[in-house]
């Protein structure tokens, strides 16, 4: 009965070393690329890109990871100043409008930075990645400008259904 034991614990123990030596090889031969932004690691992992992408695209992301903290505080405070002012039943007009220029001004830098990094982006995309991002951002922005339907959405009045699938199944109204 001790031998059975003996050998189980031992046929374990080289296992167990086995499965680390294995680890330990199939990593070194495929280092991981650097961590990125969170919102970017997102869109990376959405995006399906390799870790050899992601290694080419590490600059870009530490530019921009750098850049965005301080756009986001501005829109934060922009908006909660906005916010204030319009909570504020003794504020004129003109302060609103002043708080409504300040909160689209820090939303316009952070949309610019987004378009910047997804211009650097792209050039390290496969076409098929590129084309699942552009339709991701298609339908992004019907959302963001009136939605769906004939009359609005994408190109304004008359011109139909958002590009890039952003309109109703065939056959099927709003």
């Amino acid at each position: 009965m001790k031998r059975t034991w003996v050998f189980l614990i031992a046929l374990f123990l080289l296992t167990a070393a086995a499965s680390y030596a294995a680890a330990r090889l199939l990593s070194s031969r495929h280092p991981e690329a650097p961590a990125a932004a969170p919102a970017f690691a997102l869109l990376q992992d959405y995006l399906e890109m390799t870790p050899e992408q992601r290694r080419a695209l590490a600059e870009v992301d530490a530019k921009f990871a750098k850049q965005r903290p301080a756009l986001r505080e501005r829109m934060f405070k922009a908006r909660d100043g906005l916010v204030r002012v319009l909570q504020d039943p003794e504020s004129t007009v003109d302060q609103a409008l002043e708080a409504v220029r300040e909160f689209s001004e820090a939303q316009h830098e952070m949309h610019e930075n987004t378009v910047r990094y997804t211009y650097e982006l792209r050039k390290h995309l496969t076409p098929a990645q590129r084309e699942k991002m552009v339709k991701t951002m298609g339908r992004g922005m019907c959302g963001m400008i009136g939605g769906p339907g004939p009359e609005r959405g994408m190109g304004g009045p008359g011109r139909g259904r958002c590009p890039g699938g952003g309109g109703p199944p065939p056959g099927r109204p709003w």
